[in-house]
């Protein structure tokens, strides 16, 4: 607290905190909020054009496989 005590309650540091920042924050007026545009974010835009196809995923599971027996080859080389 301000005379050098700890605080020990969650209201005691709320109180400490409050006192300590309340000055950072402006005071809005409510009645004026200004309009901002829906915007969407660049991976919303992005996932609007993704296609997916069948032969897509059948090439990249064959990929992996590939991948994954590379690796357990050399792996197995290895002595592991």
């Amino acid at each position: 607290m301000e005379d050098g005590q700890l605080t020990c309650t969650d209201n005691q540091k709320a109180e400490v905190l409050s006192s300590r920042y309340s000055t950072v924050f402006t005071h809005e007026d409510m009645n004026v909020i200004p309009h901002l545009p829906e915007r969407q974010t660049r991976a919303q835009r992005c996932l609007n054009r993704i296609h997916i196809s069948d032969e897509d995923v059948e090439r990249k599971l064959k990929a992996l496989k590939t991948s994954i027996r590379v690796l357990v080859q050399t792996i197995s080389t290895l002595g592991f």
